[in-house]
């Protein structure tokens, strides 16, 4: 029998690949190992920031927070208003769990409707959010909301939980680094939401304790929600790092209602210097 000498078939070194198949194959096995990457850093520096001390965190960070202070704002509040508020904080720190930290209060003059609470003790609350309240009640619901998140070490977490983000972004892979993006905010939004309603309840509990009664909650969360004009659709957006005000209303009168305590009461006037917080008003 003759044999024929024959070229090898120019598919032979091929082997069957399928190109596009195996890069998505590949860009999706990368997505999920960065995914859970994110999230086991994230539950492990929710663990750690646990273990940190307060007392170690407020003298890390004090000379930080000083610095941020002293820079927020476009002019100077009042002396008598920065007085009120720090009584007013003070009364309302006094019912909620005792903490070592060294608050430093900052009245800031900003039309921004806004109160924030930063890593070492520093909480801000602006004139613009003093201009929007109506009465004692509401303010102390914001004041103990933003104590609640040192409760909840809720300011280091995001901190931490921040950076793991920046790390996992900085390790570049075209084609990944949006989606993941876009997953991680949206799981650190949920987070975020997640503490927001913890704060809100242990505000809700320092309301009863000071008036009797938690209408100032539902109250101010109305007036946030007017000013930022939040509508229901915004329920659905998975990125918002604070629970709409509808949804938080919701929430406040579902603990109420299983803890027995009163909605509505009579509500104490704002002080008068509060309502001129800057020397420019």
């Amino acid at each position: 029998m003759k044999s024929e000498p024959r070229l090898p078939d120019e598919l032979v070194n091929q082997g069957g690949q399928r190109p596009i198949q195996d890069l998505i194959v590949l860009m999706s096995a990368a997505f999920a190992v960065l995914v859970a990457l994110v999230i086991a850093v994230g539950l492990l520096t929710d663990v750690v920031v646990r273990l940190v001390p307060r007392e170690r965190e407020s003298t890390l960070l004090r000379p930080v927070v000083s610095a941020f202070l002293d820079d927020f704002g476009e002019g100077e509040a009042a002396h008598e208003a920065h007085q009120a508020l720090q009584a007013l904080f003070d009364k309302v720190r006094a019912v909620v769990e005792p903490m070592p930290y060294e608050f430093q209060l900052k009245l800031a003059c900003t039309p921004m409707v806004n109160a924030m609470a930063l890593p070492g003790g520093g909480i801000v609350v602006t004139s613009g959010l003093l201009k929007l309240l109506r009465n004692e009640d509401e303010l102390s619901f914001v004041l103990a909301h933003e104590l609640g998140h040192f409760v909840g070490r809720d300011h280091l977490q995001g901190l931490g939980r921040g950076l793991t983000l920046g790390i996992a972004l900085g390790i570049g892979i075209p084609g990944v680094n949006q989606a993941l993006e876009s997953f991680s905010e949206a799981l650190l939004a949920g987070h975020s939401r997640s503490q927001e309603s913890e704060a809100d309840e242990l505000s809700v509990a320092a309301l009863i304790a000071l008036y009797g009664h938690a209408q100032g909650a539902q109250s101010a969360l109305l007036l946030l929600e007017k000013a930022s004009g939040e509508q229901a659709i915004d329920q659905l957006d998975f990125h918002r790092s604070h629970p709409v005000g509808v949804e938080r209303r919701q929430r406040i009168t579902q603990l109420l209602e299983a803890r027995c305590w009163q909605a509505r009461g009579e509500m104490t006037r704002l002080s008068a210097a509060l309502m001129h917080p800057c020397q420019v008003d």
